[in-house]
């Protein structure tokens, strides 16, 4: 074929009029003209270079249009295709998923010498699928140049624009029009009907080894025309879609790329010398992508083309500009656009959701809470999510829930801030969160069935719920649903819906102390306190304070949890709240004992249990029960500690209250080591680890674990000692549980000086005394002292050991107790070494 051939085959191939061409390429139509029309004329090569940029050739193609514009008789035969675009530059990681792709090429006949038509078992394709932006073109190309030598006949690349802004899709005809021509067939040997191509197609594709690309696809049956009837052609085929119709003997799904790879494609396309990757802001600026290519390439190419910005500065750009799509672009790429033409591709059902999922404030979301938050049927969510995972909008991360990569969720919400209504927004978010207050007060009255007199009454959903009514499933649920409860009770707090802030706050508070969730519960307790001083709700004022009290006294904090809970006794009394006052009650006795003020924890306690038994309250006769038993145990009194604890382990049992079991059996525990009954302890302290374990009570995991040390101790059992104090001090550490670090601390300082390190057990006591001291616990700052004494003694530093002696000795004179948690830290041992020392 001449130049002019050549030229005009190739512009019709590309859509363009000649007019469209010169528009173009800015040549000037009476160029083109001439140029189609003289076979002996020869062109510039700057033109040769011009034309071949707007009719967007291959590389092989360039080569054989510059030739026949040479008027070289050698050029390549323009009968074998090469129209794979250039090999990204770029290209980084995706090992795994381009060795699936180079795989499928063993399923081809291989032999490349030998007959065309060596028989294979079937066409293979290969479906590569993702969201927008995620490098499945890359890849393909990429694939594609790795498997070109195995494909003698040629590689056919054709853009489907199953997403293209401002086109339509490519119909099959069309489609066919152009890859028959590609491969040599006359304009008027083309039928003009959809299945006569598709036939003719596989009839001039038969025997042939080819590699064709398939880029963009919208959906299978723009696709299954295109597909070679006979073995020997490989088939990589790119959609935004799964295309789960299309038979493929390979299927890759892109996700978002691991952060080393996406670190160095960052560092790739920033093309910075002095860049340093393993600085934290690049992992941050990859973060703040999402690891999503596109996004990567947009930001680096920004510091690229920016020499005076830093790293810092582009962080600075992407956490301004990551809630905000539209202005995610550098000029040519747009990530809104490529996130805009997804959503556009959806039916009007599809975009609702889509819309209304971006409004949703958890980490992921399940049929039922999708349900709530678009007011349409059951079966039809799940229809739409599964649409929109398919589409890869969403991620299915496990079975039923669902998720949005970050930027997605932008995109999303930014949609729905501009399509959805204010009173829409309202509405969906108000249903959601009325689905999650019933369903999260359901679980909790299954799970926790001896806390239903002190929960909030809510109104019922308006929306399907789960059957929650068995516990181990509520514990599931809640356990699962916790981080979305969270995130939709801060929503509630700042979006005006102060009645689910305080009542979700309330109704989860047992559930995240249960859990050890300190921090959580802490935040939740305090937008539910400023909501309700907000609004003048003093019963949830006074429930909100008490709660706070709680998480106060737990983390150490005791002068603030007497405060709050001293104006939650205000309110309650105010406004004749029983409960109220005897939640306040029973926290400022904990508050006092924790702080070896024995005398006012056994008033508190004891006007707590008075109003518990007159209100029927069975919960809270069993928590003040327990609380007079730990005040009687630490003062020596073991008789009637071990009555209180056994009463409040049999409430618990009735009740059904696997954490005030645990609690009482600990107790027990305790009596029966004080008393030396050690075998006694040990299995309170089992059953005690056993129910703790069983209900996830991290907490009451290492009071148990502390029990069962003391005793291993006791008993010479060493390693198994150690074992307990160091998952015990992990445990505290990890929960941010401040006296479990010091009973871990001083367990292992008494456990050293046992086995004869005394160097050891000073570095623990000399720890475990800075916590007591942090904590303002006088009793655990006698124990301290009296471990360090011991250790100096053991150094021969026995004036040290002196000092610490009378330090302990001071305090428990002060507390007006001679007894400590610890054996052998009693008023009449301590003087007996202060004695044994000044005789000596």
């Amino acid at each position: 074929m001449s130049f002019a051939a050549v030229l005009r085959a190739w512009r019709e191939r590309a859509l363009l009029s000649q007019e469209q061409l010169a528009l173009r390429t800015g040549l000037g139509v009476r160029t083109i003209r001439r140029l189609e029309a003289d076979g002996t004329r020869r062109p510039h090569g700057d033109t040769v270079r011009i034309l071949a940029d707007a009719l967007e050739l291959a590389e092989g193609e360039r080569d054989h249009f510059a030739a026949l514009a040479r008027g070289d008789d050698a050029a390549p035969a323009a009968g074998v295709p090469r129209q794979l675009p250039r090999d990204a530059t770029w290209f980084t990681g995706r090992s795994v998923e381009l060795e699936r792709v180079l795989a499928v090429a063993s399923d081809l006949p291989r032999q490349p010498d030998g007959p065309k038509d060596s028989p294979g078992s079937a066409v293979v394709i290969s479906a590569i699928d993702g969201m927008g932006g995620v490098g499945k073109t890359a890849l393909a190309v990429h694939a594609g140049h790795r498997l070109a030598g195995q494909h003698p006949d040629g590689q056919l690349f054709i853009d489907l624009h199953g997403f293209t802004d401002g086109m339509a899709p490519v119909e099959p005809a069309q489609a066919l029009d152009r890859l028959l021509r590609d491969i040599g067939v006359a304009g008027e040997r083309i039928p003009a009907r959809l299945e006569e191509r598709a036939a003719l197609w596989r009839s001039v594709l038969a025997g042939r080894r080819m590699l064709i690309v398939l880029d963009n696809a919208a959906t299978e049956a723009q696709v299954q025309p295109l597909l070679p009837g006979a073995a020997g052609c490989l088939v990589l085929v790119t959609s935004r879609r799964r295309l789960t119709a299309l038979d493929a003997t390979t299927v890759v799904s892109l996700d978002t790329m691991p952060q080393a790879d996406a670190i160095q494609l960052f560092a790739r396309t920033a093309d910075r010398p002095d860049l340093m990757t393993d600085a934290p802001e690049v992992r941050e600026a990859v973060q703040l992508c999402g690891r999503l290519p596109l996004a990567i390439r947009i930001a680096a190419a920004r510091l690229k083309h920016r020499r005076v910005w830093m790293v810092a500065d582009l962080v600075t750009w992407l956490r301004d500009v990551i809630g905000r799509p539209a202005t995610f672009h550098d000029g040519q790429r747009s990530l809104h656009g490529t996130l805009h033409l997804s959503y556009q591709h959806l039916s009007s059902d599809g975009q609702r959701m889509y819309r209304l999922l971006g409004l949703h404030p958890g980490p992921d979301i399940e049929p039922y809470a999708a349900t709530a938050l678009t007011g349409e049927g059951l079966d039809g969510v799940r229809r739409l999510l599964d649409r929109l995972a398919d589409d890869h909008l969403l991620t299915e991360h496990t079975p039923g829930r669902y998720r949005f990569h970050d930027l997605v969720r932008a995109h999303a919400a930014d949609t729905a801030v501009r399509e959805e209504t204010q009173a829409q927004q309202r509405e969906a978010m108000n249903r959601l969160l009325d689905h999650y207050r019933h369903s999260t007060a359901a679980a909790v009255d299954a799970a926790y069935p001896f806390e239903r007199q002190r929960l909030p009454t809510v109104s019922p959903s308006g929306s399907p719920v789960l059957d929650l009514s068995e516990p181990n499933r509520a514990n599931r649920w809640l356990d699962t649903e916790l981080g979305n409860l969270l995130a939709a009770a801060h929503r509630a707090a700042i979006h005006g819906f102060p009645e689910h802030t305080w009542q979700l706050s309330a109704i989860l508070d047992g559930h995240l102390r249960t859990r050890s969730r300190h921090r959580d519960a802490e935040m939740l307790r305090q937008q539910a306190l400023d909501l309700a001083r907000d609004h003048g709700d003093l019963p949830a004022e006074m429930n909100a304070l008490n709660d706070i009290a709680h998480g106060d006294s737990t983390l150490g904090r005791y002068r603030q949890a007497t405060g709050h809970h001293e104006r939650a006794l205000q309110i309650a009394q105010e406004i004749g709240d029983r409960r109220g006052e005897l939640d306040a009650l029973a926290g400022l006795g904990h508050v006092h004992r924790l702080l070896g003020q024995y005398e006012q924890a056994d008033d508190h306690y004891q006007r707590a249990l008075q109003i518990a038994q007159e209100i029927g309250d069975r919960s809270g006769q069993r928590q003040t029960l327990q609380g007079l038993g730990s005040v009687h145990r630490m003062r020596g009194r073991y008789e009637e500690a071990s009555g209180y604890y056994g009463e409040a382990s049999r409430i618990a049992q009735d009740i059904g209250d696997r954490s005030g079991e645990w609690q009482a059996l600990t107790g027990l525990g305790h009596v029966h080591r004080m008393l030396s009954q050690y075998e006694q302890a040990a299995g309170h302290y089992q059953r005690a680890l056993q129910i703790a374990q069983k209900i996830g009570n991290r907490s009451g995991e290492w009071q148990a674990l502390c029990g069962l040390g003391d005793i291993h101790q006791k008993l010479g059992r060493h390693r198994e000692a150690n074992s307990c104090y160091q998952k015990m001090l992990d445990l505290a550490k990890e929960l941010g549980n401040s006296n479990g670090q010091f009973e871990a601390l001083q367990g292992l300082g008494r456990l050293h000086h046992s086995t004869g390190q005394p160097d050891i057990a000073l570095i623990h006591h000399q720890q475990a005394l800075r916590v007591a001291t942090d904590l303002a616990q006088p009793a655990d700052q006698a124990r301290a002292h009296d471990g360090l004494a011991h250790a100096h003694h053991a150094l021969n530093q026995h004036e040290l050991a002196c000092q610490h002696w009378q330090r302990a000795l001071d305090i428990l004179t002060a507390l007006g107790t001679d007894h400590t948690e610890e054996i052998g830290a009693s008023i009449p041992e301590i003087r007996d070494h202060i004695t044994a020392h000044h005789q000596a």
